[in-house]
This record gives C-alpha cells, sequence and structure tokens, in this order.
C-alpha cells in the first residue's frame, strides 16, 4: 500500500484498511464458529500467548516424562541382558565343572572332544548364535543342533591330538 499525498487518496486509504480489517474479523469470526464446542478461542492476543506458553509447558513435561521412561526401559533392557550374560556363565561353569569331573576319568581322546565340545558350545553361545533355551535343550540331549556341535567338537579334538602327538 502507497502511502497517501491527497486528501481523496487519504480517504480510500482509509477505506481500505476498513475492509481488510472487516475481511480479518470476519476470518476470526469463522475460525470461532469452527471451533466452537471444542476449545473456546482466546479473544485477545495476550490470552493468546499465555494460552501457547500453558500448551508448551504441557508439552515439555510430556517430553520430559517420555524421556524418562524411555531411559528407565533402556536400564531395564541392559539389566535384563546383563543378567541373561550371567545366567549363562554360570550354567558354562556348572558344564566346565562336569567336563573336569568326567574327563579325569575318561580316555584321552573322549576328554579331548568333550574339551573342544565344550569351546564350540561357548563360542556359539557367546558369538549370540545359540539361545539359552537352546543351549539347555543342547545340554539334555534334545536338539538336532547336538550333532552339529558333536561333528565339530570331535573334527577340533582329532586335529589337538595330531598337533600334540607331532
Amino acid at each position: 500500500m502507497k502511502i497517501p499525498r491527497y486528501h481523496e487518496e487519504l480517504l480510500s486509504a482509509e477505506q481500505q484498511m476498513d475492509e481488510t480489517e472487516s475481511g480479518v474479523l470476519k476470518e476470526v469470526q469463522q475460525i470461532r464458529a469452527n471451533t466452537r464446542g471444542r476449545e473456546s478461542w482466546p479473544a485477545s492476543p495476550t490470552k493468546l500467548l499465555t494460552l501457547r506458553k500453558q500448551w508448551e509447558r504441557i508439552y515439555a513435561k510430556e517430553y520430559i516424562t517420555s524421556t524418562k521412561f524411555m531411559a528407565e526401559r533402556l536400564e531395564r533392557r541392559k539389566k535384563f541382558a546383563e543378567e541373561q550374560k550371567l545366567e549363562r556363565i554360570k550354567f558354562l561353569n556348572e558344564i566346565n565343572e562336569e567336563i573336569r569331573f568326567k574327563a579325569n576319568t575318561m580316555t584321552p581322546v573322549k576328554a579331548a572332544a568333550f574339551i573342544s565340545m565344550m569351546e564350540v558350545l561357548q563360542e556359539r553361545m557367546f558369538g549370540d548364535k545359540l539361545s539359552l533355551t537352546d543351549f539347555y535343550d543342547i545340554a539334555q540331549g534334545e536338539s538336532s543342533l547336538m550333532k552339529e556341535i558333536i561333528n565339530e567338537a570331535e573334527s577340533r579334538a582329532i586335529i589337538k591330538l595330531n598337533s600334540q602327538k607331532s
């Protein structure tokens, strides 16, 4: 809009301002009518500003609680993973004791096979190729992985015994 220089231009500029103000007022009334029944539309810019600040506070509180929840969830997951790892280690230690006890009464070939089977189980378990339930099933002899692990352990035991002989 240009700056009026004469009296007539001033009158036409005032008319234009009145028309734009009435257009804006109509739009505001339309917005208020559309939001009726939900939330009351703020009557003044200061009320709109306070409403915006309230929503920012609410959003900030929700953000803080959600990040706290996510942090707690992450901590629980880490704790659970650590507990599972400790349980695996405890189970492996029990099996190691059994193997040591049995290895004292076995022939060198069987003892080497048992020891190499334990190594294979540990590698698979700590390489996360084996879950704890699979490990229990293998220990019970109920898993199809058992044959594969025994074959790998026997081949390792033969290699170890041959390297010890030479």
